[in-house]
């Protein structure tokens, strides 16, 4: 009786501590699964913090961004009211207005053409057509190679005002009309697709010359454009041109079409005593004026300027032959590579040793051969060749960087 009331005292006990070990571990995977919650939960408030503070900077640096944008807009503001009378606008229109009286009406300067257009924006608004029409006339009036800002005030206005407007990509401002140079919506190289540089303009392909007149109007519409095919009969050449260049600095810049080279102090040359300052130089293979329908092996386009904006193109024809001195001189500074720049302040150079003896010529009225082919460019090809070697001509890094030759329309060569 005893021995049985022993086991099942030890059976009692054996199932409570059974119980309570098994309540114990009911407890801890109770506790183990609200750790485990907890653990999450934290988890997710960890980076919920990461993602507010991530935010609160973006907001303070936006912020930063926008204080200066909001002084501009005021600014803005206060210069739209003050035209808003429109008596500025009347005025300047009257003072521009061409006088009927005269024969020879003075035409508005690019700047001055795109004062009023800002101007009539800014009282108008961007609902006025006439506007856009202003700002248009700018793209039109304006030189292209030297008047950058202006063709990008003209477009970024253009393309505020809702216009369909290519805008240049270094004329782009980030944030407000897309990507700026080297930029893009994926944040790589605007310029690249498919590995290859995208640009406005180009000697072949889509962009060629063909195209050059859908986004640059006068290489379409111009009645005299550049460069031709020389062909006789032709009038007696009457005017005197007198180079008289000296050593200048010079910049070279490979742009991926051409060589352009910057002149800086270079001299001038006078065409019947009139000055015009030398700027820009460039090489073209082979050369883009013919003559009797025959190019040359290369030509030199020495280009000129005057106060009053007018073009003096000074051509200089190469046939292969003996190498030339000077040309090797300047073909060791070539930046071979597209985007290299190369300053020539030391080894300076004096374009008169590119000349030949005489100077005879054959002259014509055009335009620049490349966009956006500004027309009034008076042209001077020179009779007389230089020589350059054939290794010289491959060393040149463009080939066919050349317009095709465009119809005469009624001109007259001198010669």
């Amino acid at each position: 009786m005893i021995r049985l009331l022993i086991e099942l005292i030890l059976v009692v006990a054996l199932a409570g501590a059974g119980f309570f070990a098994w309540k114990g571990q009911q407890s801890g995977k109770a506790n183990e699964a609200k750790l485990t919650e907890q653990t999450t939960q934290l988890e997710a408030a960890t980076k919920a913090a990461e993602a507010a503070k991530t935010e609160l900077e973006a907001a303070n640096e936006a912020k930063k961004k926008l204080e200066p944008l909001a002084t501009s807009a005021q600014q803005l503001e206060a210069i739209k009211a003050s035209f808003a009378s429109g008596e500025t606008l009347h005025d300047l229109e009257e003072l521009y207005k061409p006088n009927k009286k005269d024969k020879n009406p003075k035409k508005l300067s690019v700047e001055r053409q795109l004062g009023l257009s800002a101007v009539r924006l800014l009282t108008k608004g961007p609902e006025d057509e006439e506007a856009a029409v202003e700002f248009k006339k700018v793209l039109d009036l304006a030189d292209w190679g030297s008047k950058q800002k202006v063709i990008c005030a003209a477009q970024n206005a253009l393309a505020a005002m809702g216009q369909k407007e290519d805008v240049l990509s270094e004329c782009k401002i980030p944030g407000l009309n897309g990507p700026s140079e080297g930029e893009s919506k994926a944040g790589g190289k605007e310029h690249e697709k498919d590995g290859k540089k995208k640009v406005s303009w180009s000697y072949s392909g889509e962009t060629g010359p063909d195209s050059w007149g859908e986004k640059y109007k006068t290489c379409a519409k111009a009645k005299w454009q550049s460069p031709i095919n020389i062909v006789g009969p032709f009038v007696k050449a009457k005017l005197s041109l007198v180079p008289a260049y000296q050593e200048a600095k010079t910049v070279l810049t490979n742009d991926g079409r051409n060589i352009d080279i910057k002149v800086e102090e270079g001299g001038k040359i006078r065409v019947d005593s009139a000055p015009f300052e030398l700027t820009k130089v460039q090489f073209h293979r082979p050369s883009e004026d013919k003559i009797d329908g025959q190019a040359s092996a290369m030509d030199m386009k020495l280009m000129h300027r005057n106060e009053k904006g007018e073009w003096v193109t000074l051509v200089v024809l190469f046939k292969e032959g003996e190498e030339n001195a000077t040309l090797k001189n300047l073909w060791e500074k070539l930046p071979a590579k597209e985007g290299e720049r190369v300053e020539l302040e030391e080894n300076k150079i004096n374009f008169k040793s590119l000349l030949p003896s005489a100077l005879d010529y054959y002259q014509y009225e055009g335009t620049l051969t490349t966009p956006p082919c500004s027309e009034g460019v008076k042209y001077y090809v020179l009779k007389t060749p230089l020589t350059v070697s054939k290794d010289q001509l491959k060393q040149f890094p463009f080939e066919g960087n050349v317009r095709p030759v465009q119809k005469l329309n009624g001109r007259v060569v001198q010669g």
